[in-house]
């Protein structure tokens, strides 16, 4: 996933849209994610943001970051908290 600054728009790998094992419902979650994912490739839109964006349920969004997850196409951060 790239963004091309200065340009509204992203690339995302082809491979996303072969893989066959994700639903579309999952490939939608996932370029949605490369949309607002920073410089770092990193981001944090809650799952209520992303099941407005993407027309689908919150519970769908959870079931596609699950098998994202699962397949590899993300990776799972743990975040420091303020103490």
């Amino acid at each position: 996933m790239s963004k091309l600054r200065g340009f509204p728009f992203f690339i995302a790998p082809n491979s996303i849209a072969d893989d066959r094992r994700l639903s579309v419902s999952a490939k939608l979650v996932y370029l949605l994610l490369c949309r607002h994912a920073n410089a770092a490739g990193t981001c944090v839109p809650s799952t209520r943001l992303l099941a407005v964006e993407a027309g689908i349920s919150r519970n769908t969004v959870l079931t596609s970051i699950r098998r994202l997850l699962a397949l590899r196409w993300l990776a799972s951060v743990a975040s420091r908290t303020c103490q």
